[in-house]
């Protein structure tokens, strides 16, 4: 594996910091980190690991999550069928989707942003298996990307009410997320 970019992101509420690296090889990519934060007014630490095949789809989501003195783990995997299982058990709700999005990082929305490779003027609609901290639940997130300029993407969850202008740099990895997050190292 290729190290490709190491990142520091701080929430602009300073509720959250997240330490996160990006690497490629032959088979794909790998986008780690570990995510210090507060939930539900309680301090909490979160690492994760996302392996994704060479068209960046999902293949393997790890979390790790330690909050009030409990430690909650999550296993996905992804076949080549696009079939999500959970700890083995069938997530049939998920079946035909592409990417995992962490409800705590911008980090997770480089993924359908490489994968889906858009044009300037481009748009695509995806869904994604969105992941709560800190219940760790699956929940089905619809996601609108459009490229409005060579590093730059509109982002549109439309079942959220939510928009964010994103930039991106020449790793495709997560610079700016709107006002939330902002990349410091």
């Amino acid at each position: 594996m290729v190290h490709l970019r190491t990142v520091l992101w701080r929430k602009a509420d300073n509720t959250s910091i997240e330490y996160s690296v990006l690497h490629r090889g032959g088979d794909g990519s790998v986008l780690e980190g570990t995510v210090i934060l507060i939930l539900e007014d309680s301090p909490a630490k979160v690492t994760y690991r996302v392996n994704c095949d060479s068209q960046w789809r999902t293949r393997h989501v790890e979390v790790l999550q330690e909050h009030v003195g409990k430690v909650s783990k999550l296993s996905l995997d992804v076949d080549e069928n696009q079939r999500w299982q959970e700890n083995h058990v069938h997530l049939q709700f998920a079946d035909g989707w592409f990417d995992v999005d962490f409800e705590i990082s911008p980090s997770t929305n480089t993924l359908p942003i490489r994968r889906l490779n858009l044009k300037v003027g481009e748009s695509a609609e995806t869904t994604a298996v969105w992941v709560r901290f800190p219940s760790l639940k699956l929940e089905r997130l619809k996601q609108r990307y459009s490229r409005v300029g060579d590093r730059s993407y509109r982002y549109e969850a439309p079942t959220l009410g939510f928009k964010a202008q994103l930039e991106v740099d020449e790793a495709g990895l997560m610079a700016k997320y709107g006002d939330l997050w902002m990349r410091i190292a």
